[in-house]
């Protein structure tokens, strides 16, 4: 059993403010600093040992928050009952983001037993076998990241049909929105995993810094939707 204990304290204000511009108008702006945690998956000290490809992938209970200044700013048209048409500016600076990391070391850097190794596996016979006590081993964990920047903007409409048509026509509407967005994070690349050349030596890449944008976001996002709805009934289809 591993038990780590990790705390921290964050003061967090926030500031917002609205400005009726005009009955229909309102201009918005806020800024705060935020945090979240990250992945109880990225946090947890277990983890796996691939005895065949020399590898102990496993969390990182030291990780640090998200944390991050938030700026935000929008225009609001409520241009009829029920409509409003906005554009909405948005940016991050990001402090603190974790990522990906791998190095290299031994079996006897991880401080696990080798009663976990499996007899018969290249792992076992390296280290328990003493074919090759100290051969590299890559560990891949999550760590603390440099940060980054974000940005982007949002145009979003809500458009009820009965501000220009009667009737069975006038009780649909429409929703969408779009969502575009720049983003740039450093992220360190170690080079090829660790292993051993045809030579019987260490092999692997050295470590460089690059910037991209953020991992597993879209530069661009849309949404819309079709609604029908009256006293007793209601639909919408996205």
């Amino acid at each position: 059993v591993v038990e780590v204990t990790r705390d921290y304290d964050d003061w967090l204000p926030a500031v917002n403010l609205n400005a009726f511009i005009t009955n229909d108008l309102v201009l918005r702006g806020a800024w705060s600093k935020v945090i979240t945690r990250p992945g109880l998956g990225n946090l947890t000290p277990g983890g796996t040992i691939d005895q065949f490809n020399f590898r102990i992938t496993s969390g990182n209970p030291f990780l640090s928050p998200f944390r991050a200044d938030a700026f935000d700013a929008a225009l609001e048209w409520y241009f009829a009952p029920g409509a409003i048409a906005s554009v909405a500016f948005f940016a991050k600076d990001i402090k603190s983001f974790p990522i990906a990391s791998s190095f290299e070391g031994t079996y006897s850097d991880s401080q696990l037993p080798t009663s976990l190794l499996t007899p018969g596996t290249p792992m076992h016979t390296a280290i328990v076998g003493g074919a090759n006590p100290d051969v590299p081993v890559e560990f891949r964990t999550q760590i603390d990241g440099e940060g980054g920047s974000l940005k982007g903007v949002e145009f979003q409409l809500n458009l009820p049909f009965s501000i220009f048509a009667d009737g069975f026509l006038s009780r649909f509407g429409v929703l969408g929105n779009v969502t575009l967005i720049d983003s740039d994070v450093e992220y360190t690349l170690t080079g090829p995993a660790p292993g051993l050349n045809s030579s019987g030596n260490p092999s692997g890449g050295s470590p460089e810094v690059f910037t991209r944008p953020l991992f597993d976001l879209a530069k661009t996002s849309a949404n819309a939707t079709v609604y029908y709805e009256d006293a007793k009934f209601s639909a919408r289809a996205s």
